[in-house]
């Protein structure tokens, strides 16, 4: 499979996790709308942070799958957006089917503090 082809199966996935998460009453707002999967780096922290999370809860795999990497991406870069234009003392979601398969499905539950957040952005990558 190219990789053209990959980028765009793994992009429909994540709006189709997003389409179904969208229609639940407690899913945020500041999650919601166009997927953005593009790393930027000085958001390093806050993947590293994040992906370390979804990787406690899934046994390691969230880090692994194509599909489950590209929505935890699109979720630290809302939060980090969201946080930057209206901040908030905390942040939490429950992402549900972060990843599914063979070996079942995990959900994804997590908060995260402003200053978290704050500690997180002025990491380096690598820290």
């Amino acid at each position: 499979m190219s990789a053209g082809w990959k980028v765009l199966l793994v992009l429909m996935g994540v709006v189709l996790s997003l389409s179904i998460q969208a229609e639940d009453p407690e899913f945020p707002d500041w999650l919601r709308g166009k997927p953005d999967v593009v790393m930027k780096s000085d958001r390093c922290g806050v993947y590293e942070w994040i992906i370390n999370e979804a990787d406690k809860q899934t046994e390691g795999k969230a880090s692994k799958d194509d599909l489950a990497l590209q929505r935890v991406i699109n979720i630290a870069n809302k939060l980090v957006d969201y946080h930057r234009t209206e901040p908030l003392e905390d942040y939490s979601a429950r992402i549900k089917y972060l990843i599914f398969g063979e070996t079942g499905a995990f959900h994804f539950a997590f908060r995260i503090s402003d200053e978290e957040i704050e500690r997180s952005l002025n990491r380096d990558c690598g820290e």
